[in-house]
């Protein structure tokens, strides 16, 4: 493979494996933008157990809060940690994403596992044999009695 290509093929995975937060991503700032909204300067990761708290004790006081506007922004903050959380967790570490996702979505590479995982069946079934073999020389032995010195000749 040339440069040129694997380039190419690491700009498609990356386009790919990042597709889903480029689109919540782009979905949150053009509601941000159509709302007039500020750009939020605040991690609202670190402030999860407040918002809880503080929507938590909203609900006991008015129940059908939870229905409307803040119910739903509520959710949507809920959603977007939980989806962070997962993200961080399923990338944790690189190899695995490299090995799992790029290299495994290569045709190339699956017909070269593929070719390992027959080789090493075939390495096993060869093993077999000869132990098979080597078993059934050791029994023949050397002949004991007339008959089998005759069998042999």
């Amino acid at each position: 493979m040339e440069q040129q290509q694997i380039k190419q093929l690491v700009s498609n995975f990356m386009k790919k494996y990042f597709s889903v937060v480029d689109e919540i991503s782009e979905f949150n700032l053009s509601f941000i933008e159509s709302n007039e909204l500020f750009e939020p300067q605040i991690d609202y990761t670190k402030l999860r157990r407040f918002i809880d708290t503080a929507v938590n004790n909203l609900k006991a006081l008015d129940p059908k809060i939870a229905e409307g506007l803040l119910g739903k922004l509520y959710n949507d903050i809920n959603g977007l940690t939980n989806f962070e959380l997962d993200f961080d967790k399923k990338n944790k570490v690189s190899t695995t994403i490299f090995k799992r996702d790029f290299l495994g979505g290569l045709k190339i590479y699956q017909d070269m596992v593929n070719e390992v995982r027959l080789t090493e069946s075939m390495r096993d079934k060869f093993q077999s044999l000869m132990l098979a073999t080597e078993t059934q020389l050791q029994n023949m032995g050397q002949p004991k009695t007339k008959d089998e010195i005759n069998e042999y000749k």
